[in-house]
């Protein structure tokens, strides 16, 4: 039902409980009905480039949903109960108002992607550590200053995204402990002026962004990086 100037979808659509896949994307939808309950089987939830400002709380009821895409919306904050999503694999959250990181977002243990990119985020809180299951974390195009150094608890991340999301240069040898275990890194458009040399220990790195800094020249122990 994508693409279809929806601006409201009817309750009677938590009846249909053996559907595993919904998508309302590019729509007018303001708000969902409360009986999303009913779609008990349901694996995959599209509504990005809507005009959603909450999600109801009969959302944290599905169980089995594995993917949720609600990016391009208007949503501020995330109702604590969204934290029992206990299937959510993948997150999609990007392009929203919400200024402080939800921490119901930390108890979905079985996250393995999150896209918080271009929110007003300043910071993270210490409770991102226990997304110990993690291995995408987008925040590009916000407004970070600092990260916590629990995120050296996700063993499994792998893949982090940065440009364009750091109010002022990081002190790597405390924010950045993550990047030890890292293979991508995209640290383009922020506000460094010298190489990090802390990312010369990030023997793991397979691609580096660091495009769009004042950085004016390079180390030459870039050899260390294997």
């Amino acid at each position: 039902m994508a693409d279809n100037n929806l601006s409201q979808i009817a309750p009677e659509i938590g009846r249909l409980s053996s559907l595993t896949r919904l998508v309302l994307s590019r729509n007018e939808l303001k708000q969902l009905p409360d009986t999303l309950d009913g779609l008990s089987s349901l694996t995959e939830l599209s509504m990005q480039g809507n005009q959603l400002e909450e999600l109801p709380r009969s959302l944290s009821q599905l169980t089995r949903l594995g993917s949720l895409f609600v990016s391009q919306n208007r949503l501020t904050s995330l109702d604590d109960s969204f934290g029992n999503l206990s299937g959510l694999w993948n997150l999609e959250l990007g392009g929203n108002n919400i200024s402080v990181f939800p921490l119901a977002i930390c108890r979905l243990s079985t996250l393995v992607v999150l896209n918080l990119f271009g929110n007003g985020l300043s910071s993270l809180p210490d409770e991102i550590g226990q997304l110990t299951s993690l291995q995408r974390l987008h925040l590009s195009y916000n407004y970070l200053s600092t990260l916590p150094t629990t995120l050296s608890s996700l063993g499994a991340l792998r893949y982090i995204f940065l440009s364009l999301s750091l109010s002022l240069s990081l002190s790597l040898s405390h924010s950045l402990i993550i990047l030890f275990i890292s293979r991508d890194l995209h640290l383009a458009g922020n506000r460094f002026t010298s190489f990090p040399l802390e990312i010369l220990g990030c023997h793991n790195l397979r691609e580096l962004s660091l495009a769009d800094n004042d950085i004016p020249s390079l180390p030459q122990d870039l050899s260390s990086i294997e």
